[in-house]
């Protein structure tokens, strides 16, 4: 048999190398015959690692838009967007540890403004925070211009059955809250301390809640994926210092 020049494999650095036909460019393609690896010698497609899939998890959490981190480790905006998206869909709220007793339980409530696409489309993200635990508990989404002011000046949802997303484990407690335990305070009596630094935190690490910058989301799943990672990263690093 007649001995091809070849390169070795890529894999197991075999020298055992067949000749494979070819890819759309008319280029050789090659078979390990010991690892049963096709490749091409020196291939222009860029393949993403285990590292670079696990560097964009992280950098998903911090402030940095979708071209910026394609640029840095030289990755395609296409298909980064394509993974943003599919990783997104994977993401729900972990509830599982969040179950406790309500009795004693003092939630902190808070407000936090953006908007999808342009300001018109404006979008209100409510959250409850366990004073004790740090922890967000409950979350609901208001969009548009559905929130109105009572007579003690705090802001409600105005009508739950148009919010979007709701947490149905803390539902009645968030009700109830509400609309009958309600107590509204100022920033300058501290109560609400612990929920506004999260906010804070929130706008701070994630790109798409700074105001007056390009990162902002033109899609309304994604913008509340973003949101719904970062505080799942938040509830799970307060469990790892807690355990």
């Amino acid at each position: 048999m007649t001995k091809i020049n070849a390169p070795p494999c890529p894999s197991c650095d075999s020298l055992h190398i067949l000749k494979n036909g070819s890819i759309h460019n008319k280029k050789r393609r090659y078979l390990c015959k010991e690892c049963g690896r096709q490749f091409v010698e020196n291939p222009t497609k860029h393949y993403i690692s285990k590292q670079e899939i696990e560097y964009i998890k992280r950098s998903l959490l911090e402030q940095i838009s979708l071209r910026g981190l394609s640029r840095i480790p030289g990755i395609s905006m296409k298909w980064l967007q394509n993974y943003v998206n599919k990783f997104y869909r994977s993401i729900s709220f972990e509830t599982s540890s969040l179950t406790s007793c309500f009795n004693g339980l003092i939630l902190e409530c808070d407000e936090l403004w953006s908007f999808v696409c342009s300001k018109e489309n404006t979008v209100y993200l409510w959250l409850a925070l366990n004073r004790n635990m740090k922890k967000i508990l409950a979350f609901i989404w208001v969009i548009g211009q559905e929130k109105m002011l009572s007579n003690s000046g705090s802001q409600y949802p105005k009508n739950i059955e148009k919010v979007q997303r709701f947490i149905q484990t803390f539902g009645s407690l968030i009700r109830m809250s509400c609309r009958q335990k309600h107590h509204p305070s100022g920033k300058e009596t501290g109560e609400t301390s612990h929920i506004e630094r999260f906010n804070n935190n929130l706008r701070q690490r994630c790109s798409k809640l700074i105001k007056k910058c390009l990162s902002f989301s033109k899609d309304f799943f994604n913008h509340e994926s973003a949101i719904l990672y970062f505080i799942n990263h938040y509830n799970e690093d307060l469990r790892l210092a807690l355990s």
